[in-house]
């Protein structure tokens, strides 16, 4: 699968979906950084995790 570079758009977006309103100047800082745990989540995506145990289970379902 093809790797899509981060993008200052994509920062943007993220950091509005944060509530956050960065300059041109913080996301040209933080573009290197974001890029390197986007890479981080790539890796952990492409595990095979398929013989884990689950450790926990969560659901939607509210008791009560």
């Amino acid at each position: 699968m093809a790797q899509e570079k981060v993008s200052k758009e994509m920062m943007r977006q993220a950091a509005a979906l944060a509530g956050l309103e960065l300059s041109d100047a913080r996301i040209e800082e933080l573009l290197p950084r974001f890029e390197s745990l986007m890479q981080g989540i790539r890796t952990l995506s492409e595990l095979d995790t398929s013989a884990v145990e689950s450790a926990a289970i969560f659901s939607a379902k509210r008791e009560g």
